[in-house]
């Protein structure tokens, strides 16, 4: 239920490689499979589901606003999965800096 900080975020970089950035539905159940050990957090996997799902986009040659528009797209999608947490928005938060 643990696991509310970065370390998914940080490691999920391969886990973009490796998928498409379509479906983002199956992106996101792949980021939340990859956390589900040690960061199975509302919070945790929204984050990782964003940088996987910009990485996946920037690989496959999307520009940054494809990339930042697709992250805050994954991070809401990974924000329903794994264990509620109070923290921020990742999504919101994602576009604002757009």
């Amino acid at each position: 239920r643990g696991g509310d900080t970065n370390g998914a975020a940080m490691r999920v970089g391969p886990a973009g490689i490796m998928m498409p950035p379509e479906p983002l539905d199956a992106l996101v159940a792949k980021v939340a499979e990859t956390c589900r050990a040690t960061h199975n957090t509302s919070i945790a996997i929204a984050s990782a589901a964003a940088v996987a799902a910009a990485v996946s986009r920037g690989v496959s040659g999307g520009d940054w606003r494809a990339a930042s528009g697709h992250a805050a797209a994954a991070a809401r999608l990974g924000a329903t999965v794994g264990h509620w947490v109070t923290g921020g928005d990742i999504a919101a938060r994602i576009l604002w800096a757009q």
